[in-house]
């Protein structure tokens, strides 16, 4: 750490070592298009939903 203006201290970080986390996936991700990409230090993961199927209708003669 070092102390920058008016004492206030600033923190870093180094490159050293790899990082490594894991999330659980909802139910409904679509596996086939999931992406990830970084810029600016800053990771993006998207993780689209997977289409629902068409709710079965039914028609039933009123008579």
């Amino acid at each position: 750490m070092e102390k920058g203006k008016e004492g206030a201290v600033k923190a870093g970080t180094r490159r050293y070592a790899s990082f490594v986390r894991s999330i659980q996936l909802p139910d409904d991700a679509n596996m086939e298009n999931i992406t990830a990409n970084t810029q600016h230090g800053v990771l993006t993961v998207r993780i689209p939903k997977a289409a629902k199927p068409a709710p079965k209708v039914r028609e039933i003669p009123i008579s």
